[in-house]
């Protein structure tokens, strides 16, 4: 009979019940010869789900590893996003790495050929800041190639990462070979999250009139925002004290 992929999976199940080696190495080789990038990932399924069939779960990594890029990484991400086997966690992580590598260091490339699919890369990217990527992504926002692409959804979640576990990441030695253009964006950043500025509505009744008539010695005509005077750090979280002794640094130096 002419084989296909499902033929050759329902065959598969039915010689190793019935323990017909014969036709069992048949279908087996059919599926590792025959993988296209349509059938990968139904070949994965099947080797991963039941069947603990690990020769074959490895083949298909290897032609994943040989055959994704940017144009068709996007598949490689949705079959990702289930829930993966208990039994294949260190082969998911693996493919999990990889297409992390393929969507950062083609970013560029994705954003001038696939524009509709940049927003999911980038999503792609917010997903994986974790303590192994987080040193990659530190430096990958502070290059021209980010600054190209006009993103700061990626920059936010880098910066939170780095504001919530800033203490375990210098404990690990992670914050080694990071740009230092990273720390002086950082503490921007969380300056202004502080809400240094207050609405100008927030201001007395009695001082509004003052400004809005130039009336009064030291009035000067304001609009927007007036700037609360904050002294030193207090304004700056306690939750970090590594973090803020850093801030303090930089804020004295400028």
């Amino acid at each position: 009979m002419k084989l296909d992929t499902d033929i050759a999976i329902k065959l598969f199940k039915f010689s190793d019940k019935y323990l017909q080696n014969d036709l069992n190495d048949k279908c087996m080789n059919f599926l590792k010869h025959n993988l296209t990038l349509e059938n990968v990932f139904t070949v994965l399924d099947f080797a991963r789900q039941g069947h603990q069939l690990y020769h074959l779960v490895h083949w298909c990594l290897k032609f994943l590893e040989n055959n994704i890029n940017i144009c068709n990484v996007a598949n490689l991400i949705q079959y990702l996003d289930k829930k993966p086997d208990p039994e294949f966690e260190t082969e998911h992580s693996s493919l999990k790495k990889f297409a992390f590598e393929i969507v950062r260091n083609n970013l560029i490339d994705a954003s001038q050929k696939q524009k509709e699919n940049l927003q999911f890369y980038e999503d792609f990217l917010i997903r994986n800041v974790e303590m192994d990527t987080f040193k990659t992504l530190a430096n990958f926002i502070c290059g021209e190639t980010y600054e190209q692409l006009k993103l700061r959804n990626l920059q936010k979640h880098v910066f939170d990462f780095a504001h919530q576990n800033f203490e375990t990441l210098q404990e690990r030695n992670i914050l080694k070979n990071i740009e230092k253009n990273f720390f002086i964006n950082l503490v921007s950043y969380e300056i202004q999250k502080q809400k240094i500025f207050k609405p100008i509505q927030d201001i007395p009744d009695d001082d509004k009139m003052t400004i809005e008539n130039g009336k009064g010695s030291d009035a000067q005509p304001k609009k927007g925002l007036k700037r609360s005077e904050p002294s030193h750090n207090d304004r700056i979280s306690e939750e970090n004290p590594a973090l803020k002794q850093i801030k303090k640094g930089f804020v004295e130096k400028k």
